[in-house]
């Protein structure tokens, strides 16, 4: 038996619904195809043909016109590159809805006594696809914080409150402190000077009361990006300052010069860096998280001991969409020696909070990055006491939120249209490397730069339908070799796009009947 694998990748866009039947694809005196750029088309003899037809149609095509925005398709791009006959073939499919991600943010306790003049040390243990590129076994980096706990004129050797507070409070300043988290301008990946190291993660320190001693000492802000006529997803609420326990410190340069309501993607790393200054006296950090893709939500987690805590807008203030106590009684294991292993109840009231910087990657066709494309969209951490000095059940972590992996977002189906689709078969052809050709390096028309990522738009979300496409052929004779193809591909759909998708979804639902396998769902939310 020979099995031969090819991928191909389908992009949809402009709202179109599939083509109805009755179409001929190919006039012959027309000098292109009789589809708009964008739209979906299933073919049978060079006409096309609708829902109705499917189950007595025999060789088919599934394709799609390829060209720019609201025009005329210029070519045409098939699943397999040449016929389906739904005699010899079977379709089987599934749906993969997009999902932003989520970074991961780890709670780290200390427990106990702290004792004056101990020096205390832990390991970050960091993953992600940049450590992965340096380290043999695609293994983590460790990151060692090491601290001594200082004594007061009123403090013995083992005043919990007091000198865990500072413990605490010397972590956090060590592990924010000045670090380089852009890869393309590290020199060496571990470095002796802080600010030349790679350090993709933050800390803050947990407070176990608000100034009122009420507990919810967590604030959670949200913002939804909206869509305007011009741009999906391009804007988010604009913030202009913060009110702390009713004092409002006013921000610079972070919403649009001309209208304050607006604040845009770029403006959210300045708001946590003038609210985290804003903090800096009263006590207190703020982080942001947000998952890969343009329409991902962000949320700004605040943890702080002051009472009252608002956004400003152009529109009034923004209250919190959550509050909570990030010290709460749960159960661990003991694993230290000697502690056995039978689970305990602990009710920490000191400790920190370790947050990952979400993964992002550039949306840049004309100038990449000088890095080659992650092979891992996930960045975590795991935190381990280093050293004796922590006494049986002092140290302890609780991952206040776990990494969740993105999907369906355009740079990756961007980079694999580059590098992992089907090079032959009618509407794919095009130049066998990504030379950059011409007079100032660019990539010519006919490059795969150009050609390969038609139709895929890097800050798109997608809903991705699998199609995989087997077909067996043998010869009518005993002992005859079976010839099985296999070809793996896909067809994006933008997740806004309702009109594609209520329209794509009965289609392949109806060329799934005509196999063997029970079909699965096909819907994406």
């Amino acid at each position: 038996m020979a099995t031969y694998n090819r991928q191909s990748i389908l992009a949809s866009f402009g709202n179109l619904p599939v083509a109805p039947a009755g179409r001929t694809i190919h006039p012959v005196d027309a000098d292109s195809p009789n589809v708009n750029a964008g739209e979906l088309f299933i073919e049978s003899k060079g006409v096309t043909i609708g829902l109705a037809d499917i189950p007595t149609a025999s060789d088919i095509k599934i394709g799609i016109g390829v060209g720019p925005v609201n025009g005329p398709a210029s070519e045409i791009r098939y699943v397999a590159g040449e016929d389906i006959n739904l005699c010899d073939s079977n379709i089987k499919a599934r749906v993969s809805p997009p999902v932003c991600g989520s970074p991961q943010v780890v709670d780290v306790f200390f427990n106990g006594c702290i004792n004056c003049k101990e020096t205390y040390s832990f390991a970050v243990n960091l993953d992600d696809s940049y450590v992965r590129s340096h380290e043999l076994c695609n293994g983590t980096t460790p990151y060692i914080f090491t601290q001594t706990a200082e004594c007061c004129a009123d403090c013995d050797d083992c005043n919990t409150t007091a000198n865990c507070a500072d413990l605490v409070c010397k972590f956090v300043d060590q592990i924010n402190g000045k670090s380089q988290k852009d890869p393309s301008k590290i020199t060496r990946f571990l470095h002796s000077d802080m600010t030349k190291q790679y350090q993709p993660f933050g800390a803050t320190r947990l407070f176990l009361t608000k100034n009122d001693l009420t507990p919810n000492t967590t604030r959670t802000f949200c913002l939804d990006p909206t869509s305007t006529p011009c741009e999906n997803c391009g804007d988010i609420l604009g913030i202009t300052g913060i009110s702390l326990d009713g004092n409002i410190t006013n921000f610079q340069g972070t919403t649009l010069a001309n209208n304050t309501a607006v604040s845009k993607h770029s403006h959210i790393k300045s708001i946590v860096s003038q609210i985290n200054k804003a903090l800096e006296p009263l006590g207190g950090h703020a982080f942001y998280k947000h998952g890969i893709g343009k329409c991902c939500s962000y949320t700004i987690e605040l943890n702080s001991c002051v009472d009252t805590i608002l956004l400003v807008t152009a529109a009034g203030t923004l209250a919190p969409c959550d509050q909570s106590n990030p010290f709460t009684t749960f159960n661990i294991d003991s694993v230290c020696q000697g502690c056995g292993v039978t689970p305990d109840t602990v009710s920490p009231t000191c400790g920190l909070r370790i947050f990952v910087d979400p993964v992002e990657v550039p949306c840049d066709c004309a100038y990449p990055p000088n890095l080659p494309a992650p092979n891992y969209y996930g960045r975590t951490v795991d935190v381990q006491a280093v050293g004796d000095a922590w006494e049986c059940q002092s140290f302890f972590t609780n991952e206040s939120s776990a990494q969740i992996l993105p999907e369906g977002f355009g740079y990756f189906w961007q980079d694999l249209a580059h590098y992992g689709q089907h090079r032959g078969g009618s509407g794919r052809d095009f130049r066998y490397n990504n030379k950059h050709r011409g007079d100032i390096g660019l990539p010519d028309d006919s490059s795969r730069a150009k050609n390969a990522a038609k139709g895929v738009l890097c800050e798109e979300t997608y809903c991705v339908y699998n199609l995989n496409v087997t077909t067996t052929k043998k010869r009518f004779f005993n002992n005859a070799l079976t010839n099985t193809n296999t070809d793996l591909d896909y067809v994006l759909i933008p997740q806004a796009d309702t009109v594609t998708k209520l329209s794509w979804e009965p289609i392949l639902a109806a060329l799934q009947l005509r196999g063997v396998c029970q079909p699965g769902s096909v819907v994406c939310p």
